[in-house]
Parts: C-alpha cells; structure tokens; sequence
C-alpha cells in the first residue's frame, strides 16, 4: 500500500513535534518535503528528520511536489494564506492551532477547502492525550453519571518564539493560544454537539 505523502510547512517548534510524531506514530505516512521560510533552515530541518526535500517558497513546494496532505506548522498569521495556497493545489490540510487569526479568515478557508472537496483538518492533540481519553471512555462509561460542567486547566512556560507577544501575528493572547485546548476538550466530551450559548464569567 502506498504512504500518504506529507508537506510540512515549518521549522519550528511544532514542526519538530509533528515530524517525529510521522515518525514514530504514523507509519502509513511519510513526509516527503519540508517549507522553511528561511531555506537554509529548511535543508537543516529536512536532514535532521531524513525529509528528502526542502523548499525556501511554497508555491515552488506545491508545483514540484505530489503531495496528498499539507501539513501547517507555521506562525498563526500566515495560516490563511498558506491553507488557501494548499487548497488551490488541490491538497487536503491540516493545520495547527489556532485555525486563523480571525472568523473570517477560518470561513474563507473552510469554504476553499470544502468547494474543492478536501479535508481541512484542525490539529487538536489534547483530545487524544491517555488522560483526557481516559475521562471520556469513564463517562461514556456511565462512571461518573451525567455531565454538567466541565473545567480544565494547563500552564507552561512561555511561549517558544517572539511572535506569540504580538497581537498582529499570534491573534489573541492565551485563550487563543491554550483556551482553544479546552474548548476543543469540552466540545469532544459533548459528542462536538453545537453550542448553544456562550458567556464571560
């Protein structure tokens, strides 16, 4: 059976969790090419995780590349533009948190992808950690009788890159940043029903 091809774009930090997570964990996959927006880092990046090719310009990625998935590692503004550049190629994408700066952005993504008929694919990873699966199989259990309030709380550190400080290319702070764990959390744990009202407490 043939692997899926993965384009990744990005160097960074997450880049680095989702490359070794192929690696390790998704072994019907294989990342076949690497966007850096600084090229040499890309070439760095591509023989650090054995990624055959590496790219400086993803225009030059998709036009070279038969990928079947582009992988969005990059900083929160440049999101849009590079899911709207994939979707244009004709590429299913999955995208790291958060899916745009704005609601118009994410609507203006999510139509070019389901026009075309692709998969657009928010990367949520706190879903699947043992601990928070392990509470969603006890409810649906019955263990712990019916859910009315969920709660859910992370720290750390700091962010891992300067662009987090700013409004203009991170978005929205530290409930954009972390607060969309648990929101995505809560929605898994209500079987993603729709939301019905929503109030600053």
């Amino acid at each position: 059976m043939s692997k899926t091809k993965v384009a990744l774009l990005g160097t960074g930090f997450i880049a680095n969790i989702h490359a070794e997570s192929y690696a390790r964990f998704v072994h019907d996959a294989e990342v076949v090419a690497v966007y850096g927006r600084d090229k040499a880092h890309a070439e760095a990046f591509a023989a650090a995780h054995g990624i055959p090719a590496a790219y400086g310009d993803i225009d030059e990625l998709l036009a070279a590349e038969q990928v079947d998935v582009v992988d969005i590692c990059l900083p929160n503004y440049l999101h849009h533009e590079a899911c709207l550049k994939a979707a244009g190629a004709n590429k299913h994408v999955i995208i790291e948190k958060p899916l745009a700066l704005t609601l118009e952005q994410a609507d203006e993504m999510i139509e070019a992808c389901r026009s075309r008929g692709l998969k657009l694919m928010y990367a949520e990873e706190l879903c699947f950690a043992p601990k928070y699966e392990r509470v969603r199989a006890l409810v649906e259990a019955g263990a712990v009788g019916d859910v009315y309030m969920l709660k859910q709380a992370e720290k750390h550190s700091g962010p891992h890159s300067r662009w987090f400080y700013q409004k203009e290319t991170a978005g929205g702070g530290v409930m954009m940043d972390m607060g969309c764990h648990a929101l995505a959390w809560f929605r898994w744990m209500n079987k993603n029903n729709p939301v019905k009202s929503v109030s600053p407490t």
